[in-house]
């Protein structure tokens, strides 16, 4: 409420908001929100809460959102910049060693600070998120208080550093007070996710209502010091008409003092009638501004376009009138109700939104246009024509759109695509997208191709980095359309680079390699280009062209990026040269893939390239059986992926913990880390995710999953295979499920069709080798004697593990499988040979379900074969040992499997 008087009607929740307080201060970080419409008052309740604060120790950080030109992570800029242009050298050292200089584009005063100091290979939105929470907390030991005004206007990374901030910082002495209108905000507005946080505790809502009649006529108590029936006559009458909206309340309650309606304690009913009541914020501000001179409603104007925080100078070189003249104009505004000093000497803010909103929609709308766009004109000469952060970016994009309400500006395309380059600078991605998606407007059906090519892929950019990749699809496909128009390679060939980022990398897309032959045939002299269009398609190919075709291929691409010189494309080369090279015959090449990018990704500090490094060389190593090497990895790969921020990331970290946990038997574990898997993959729009989470859940059921379990997952898996065009891949884990299941007939009939089909027509891909163990155990399992050819197959691989998908799960040594073979066949010496070599490797890799399944199949084996009481001892003593394992690990299957 503006004119500074106690505080009334809100005792029960400014109470509330001090207990918060207390609690915070004790170490418990809190999150409160302050709800109500316009006028109600949120703004000063948080205002008195931060003087309590600061009163009682603590510090007080405030910062307010935009409707106009907001840009990325606006209010923690706003509460922060004082506060980092002040922080001692030994902070800001330590704040660069952790962070790098993450926060050098928002804060220009700190950046030659921690500029040039990078500590973290992951430039990550993470980072920065973690690094503004610090910079909340710190660099002094005090309780604070966050204040964040407006927060129905946040952007998408200021609701995401608010989580981040909530999240990582729980045990700091931190309250976060939010104020928001309460009106509009749907499931899809960035707010709900915070109004909707299941933190512990969860978010505090206070939402402030209208006052009361009787709350009306406390108020006049405080600021008039009347009582008695006619000041209760008096705040029904001002309840009525303005509907007890606290605002509205209180200006005319000082309104009627400076007309003096209030003498000696009564109420001068004649003044009453005389001034009245308004019933909107428009009403009272015509009433107070009827007798000022036309220089203040100019002054008013020009202010209102400017913003809720404006200074003289600007105010005069927008009328174009003297300094001295505009600043007694704005003093005249001032002493009218409109306008408050705010801070130093020439500065002035509106006494409210609402008051701004008034003066901004009674401006001609000529007039509006011609503002806008001199602000414009003068922030351009000001920055040079480059703003020099998002800030600039965003103010100089929403003045340049107010004065464009209509058709094409090639001014707003550039200074959207401005705000959108400076946004994707800070991991604003979602706010990027946003730009250019006002760009592309501003362009207009008419613009050329080659623009609208440019805007569409970087729009695609944004789209995929923020996790939105559907919509990232479509834009590099409309941009790849734009190029072929324009007849341009370049262009082409980026979006269809683009376009191979954001299709799985584990799979294959026809439209993308046609659009990379496209690109081909229309980018002759890049070599650099040229080596990473050949590298994709390589990559894009590799499940329908033989090994030698992709082998070829990916050797040319890495040629010309070796002969390129270039870092980044080698590296980008090397990536995709991993994913061609994926027969089995490959996997030496991939390991020494994985080193190579290794090196690639540290040389060029690569984020992307080194978390991926980790990500393939763990699944690589895997399959090699190195499993603590490959732990290792894992463990680096989820470090980076955390820090990155990147869903997709996220996503695989989560999916190979659960591989992991399964492998070393913790099912409870993995189950719970599919579901996050499961979660963050349809989050990110990856239409493989429900896929490699029956993936996982079979691996644990084959296992542990009891007879009702085992028959939900054989529907799910016969929908599974109609869905993937009973490829032989997920076939052959359908006709495993059946064989351990104990559904013999029907597992012989997914044989059968599976045999007929020839192992020697399957792709030799990274699947080859966990399709052709499972049809070789299924018919180990049935007792058909085509195990026999199928596991001549397998020979060249029995030191391996079988690795399935991108690592999605472990089915043990290759030459386990062969011991079930042999055994079929009665051929016992072979059978004793590859048991003992999967026995010696599970034990090596440490996976017990593995050992105590591997030993039962053993022992059954050595019970198959004739032989004397020490033979009969040996498999006796082997069986209750397996017996045991099974039980110590509650291993369902492999106990009931034991019992036959």
């Amino acid at each position: 409420m503006a004119d500074g008087g106690n505080l009334v009607g809100r005792d029960a929740e400014l109470a509330r908001l001090l207990a918060l307080w207390a609690q915070a201060s004790s170490g418990r970080a809190r999150l409160a929100l302050i709800a109500g419409r316009a006028g109600t008052g949120k703004t000063r309740l948080a205002a008195e809460v931060a003087a309590h604060a600061e009163g009682s120790g603590g510090r007080a950080l405030a910062g307010s959102c935009r409707r106009d030109g907001p840009q990325p992570y606006e209010p923690f800029v706003e509460a922060l910049g004082p506060t980092l242009a002040g922080v001692p050298d030994e902070w800001a050292a330590a704040h660069a060693a952790r962070y790098g200089d993450a926060l050098a584009p928002l804060f220009p005063a700190l950046g030659p600070r921690v500029r040039g100091r990078p500590a973290d290979p992951v430039p990550s939105r993470t980072n920065l998120l973690s690094a503004l929470a610090d910079a909340v907390t710190g660099p002094r030991p005090e309780p604070v208080l966050l204040v964040i005004d407006d927060l129905h206007w946040a952007t998408e990374s200021t609701v995401a550093a608010v989580l981040h901030l909530l999240r990582h910082k729980t045990a700091s002495p931190l309250l976060v007070l939010c104020t928001y209108r309460d009106t509009g905000i749907l499931a899809s507005h960035p707010l709900a996710q915070l109004i909707d946080e299941h933190a512990s505790p969860p978010p505090a809502r206070i939402i402030l209502d209208d006052l009361s009649p009787h709350e009306i006529g406390a108020l006049l108590v405080d600021r008039a010091a009347v009582a008695g029936a006619t000041a209760v006559s008096l705040a029904r009458r001002l309840w009525t008409a303005t509907g007890g909206n606290p605002l509205l309340v209180t200006e005319t309650v000082r309104d009627l003092a400076a007309a003096g309606a209030f003498a000696g304690g009564s109420v001068d009913q004649r003044v009453v009638e005389r001034v009245g009541a308004p019933r909107d914020v428009a009403a009272l501000l015509a009433r107070r501004l009827h007798a000022v001179p036309p220089i203040v409603h100019r002054v008013l104007e020009a202010g209102a376009a400017i913003g809720p925080c404006f200074d003289t100078a600007t105010v005069a070189d927008l009328c174009e009138m003297r300094e001295d003249d505009a600043g007694g104009a704005l003093d005249r505004a001032a002493a009218a109700g409109a306008l408050v000093p705010a801070g130093r000497s020439g500065r002035y803010r509106f006494v409210h939104d609402l008051v701004r909103d008034a003066v901004h929609k009674s401006v001609a709308p000529n007039r509006r246009v011609r503002l806008h766009h001199a602000l414009a004109e003068r922030l351009e000469e000001q920055t040079g024509g480059r703003p020099a952060g998002p800030g600039d970016a965003s103010r100089l994009l929403h003045h340049r759109v107010e004065a464009t309400p209509v058709g094409r500006s090639p001014d707003a395309v550039r200074h959207a695509r401005q705000a959108g380059e400076a946004a994707l600078a800070v991991q604003a991605y979602e706010e990027a997208a946003g730009y250019f998606g006002q760009a592309l407007a501003f362009a207009g059906n008419g613009a050329a191709p080659v623009l609208k090519a440019d805007l569409l892929t970087l729009l695609g950019s944004a789209h995929d980095r923020s996790g939105e990749q559907a919509r990232a699809r479509q834009s590099y496909l409309q941009a790849a359309a734009y190029a072929r128009t324009a007849s341009d390679g370049p262009r082409l060939a980026a979006a269809a680079l683009g376009l191979g980022e954001v299709v799985d990398v584990w799979g294959a897309d026809g439209l993308l390699i046609d659009l990379l032959r496209q690109a081909l045939a229309t980018t002759p002299e890049s070599a650099s280009l040229r080596a990473r269009l050949i590298a994709r398609l390589a990559q894009a190919e590799a499940a329908s062209v033989s090994p030698d075709e992709r082998k070829a291929r990916s050797d040319q691409a890495w040629e010309l990026a070796w002969d390129s010189r270039d870092p980044a494309t080698m590296g980008a080369v090397l990536r995709s040269r991993h994913q061609a090279l994926s027969a089995p015959d490959d996997l030496e090449d991939r390991v020494e893939i994985d080193g190579e990018l290794y090196a690639m990704a540290h040389h060029a500090q690569d984020a992307e390239l080194l978390i991926e490094a980790h990500g393939w060389r763990l699944v690589d190593l895997l399959e090699q059986g190195h499993v603590a090497d490959a732990q290792r990895d894992r463990q680096l790969h989820g470090r980076l992926a955390r820090r990155s921020g990147d869903q997709r990331h996220r996503r695989d970290a989560e999916m190979w913990a659960a591989t992991f946990a399964t492998l070393e038997g913790h099912p409870e574990r993995a189950i719970k880390r599919m579901g996050a898997a499961l979660s963050l993959g349809n989050r990110v729009g990856d239409a493989m995710a429900p896929s490699y989470f029956w993936l996982q859940q079979l691996a644990v059921a084959l296992d542990w999953g009891n007879e009702d379990e085992l028959a939900g997952l054989v529907d799910v898996w016969t929908d599974l295979v109609r869905r993937h065009d009973r490829d032989p891949a997920w076939r052959s884990s359908l006709a495993l499920l059946l064989a351990r299941s104990g559904r013999r007939a029907e597992a012989v009939a997914e044989l059968d069709d599976l045999a007929d089909q020839s192992c020697a027509d399957i792709a030799l891909d990274r699947h080859w080798l966990a399709t052709v163990t499972a049809i070789t155990e299924v018919a180990a399992l049935v007792g058909d004697d085509r195990s026999t050819p199928l596991a001549r197959l397998l020979a060249p691989y029995s030191r391996r593990l079988v690795v399935v998908g991108p690592g999605v799960a472990c089915r043990g040594s290759v030459a386990r499988v062969m011991g079930l073979a042999a055994a079929t066949a009665r051929r016992w010496g072979a059978a004793e040979r590859h048991f003992q070599a999967a026995l010696s490797a599970h034990e090596r890799i440490g996976s017990p379900p593995l050992v105590a399944r591997t030993r039962m199949e053993f022992a059954r084996a050595l019970c198959s074969k004739e032989g004397g009481p020490l033979h009969v001892g040996r498999a006796q003593a082997m069986a209750e040992q397996s017996f045991e394992e099974a039980g110590s690990l509650g291993l369902i299957r492999v106990l009931a499997e034991a019992g036959t």
